[in-house]
């Protein structure tokens, strides 16, 4: 009789285990598939990024990263990465001074904007209110980028890197087509001084984005690296 009990626990552990072991499989194929998804789009901004010239900018959120591995890596905690956090919004002040010092010497050259509003379609503002909508509603929809549900499949931590990279994906490109379209509406009255705080915050938004780029990336470059067998070990240990 103890002998049976036992043989009837133990049927319901191994297919307990089976069936924990099946889903652990089935989640890590999930995974393979949302990495390759996510790892195209990276690339996708990064060649953008490279293609407008915008190195710079994706430079110093690489270099934000760098310093919060230093600060990890000889035992600073939240407190240190705040304050480098601050350190780069002040970093940001001197840019805007820059602006406002230049923009006292920048003179506009009006034939020039003419001859590019005549080439510009009456109805483009139309036109990037309709872009930015689509953008947006892409990225929520996770036709532009993975969905939520898919980031959760990576773990917390590409979760919540993800949806931060996706709100200020469409913070920016809201932020930048607006200020397009302040300078179509009348460009000859633009003017770098009043505007300096818009530029700035664009460019705070640009790193930040840049920030998360970077760090996806790395995450996701060790996802690749992981076979289907060790990804469902590391699910059925509950790593991931």
């Amino acid at each position: 009789m103890q002998m049976y009990l036992w043989q009837i626990i133990l049927g319901v552990l191994t297919a307990a285990f089976l069936i924990f072991l099946k889903n652990a499989h089935s989640k890590a194929h999930k995974q393979k598939m949302v990495v390759t998804r996510l790892r195209s789009y990276l690339l996708y901004w990064q060649g953008f990024i490279l293609d407008n010239n915008l190195f710079d900018i994706f430079h110093m959120g690489i270099e934000w990263n760098e310093k919060i591995d230093q600060i990890i890596k000889d035992g600073g905690g939240g407190k240190d990465i705040v304050a480098l956090k601050n350190e780069k919004q002040k970093e940001l002040d001197d840019l805007k001074k820059q602006i406002v010092a230049e923009s006292d010497k920048a003179k506009i050259d009006k034939e020039a904007i003419q001859k590019i509003l005549k080439k510009i379609p009456k109805n483009t503002t139309k036109h990037i209110l309709e872009y930015a909508r689509m953008n947006e509603q892409n990225l929520v929809d996770g036709k532009t980028f993975i969905s939520d549900e898919e980031a959760c499949y990576l773990g917390n931590y590409v979760a919540q890197i993800s949806i931060e990279l996706k709100m200020n994906l469409k913070s920016l490109i809201n932020s930048g087509l607006g200020l397009v379209i302040v300078i179509l509406s009348n460009p000859e009255e633009f003017s770098l001084k009043e505007h300096a705080d818009d530029i700035v915050e664009l460019v705070w938004k640009g790193i930040v984005v840049s920030k998360h780029i970077d760090s996806l990336t790395k995450k996701v470059e060790l996802f690749t690296k992981l076979s289907v067998f060790d990804l469902t070990m590391k699910n059925l240990r509950g790593e991931l």
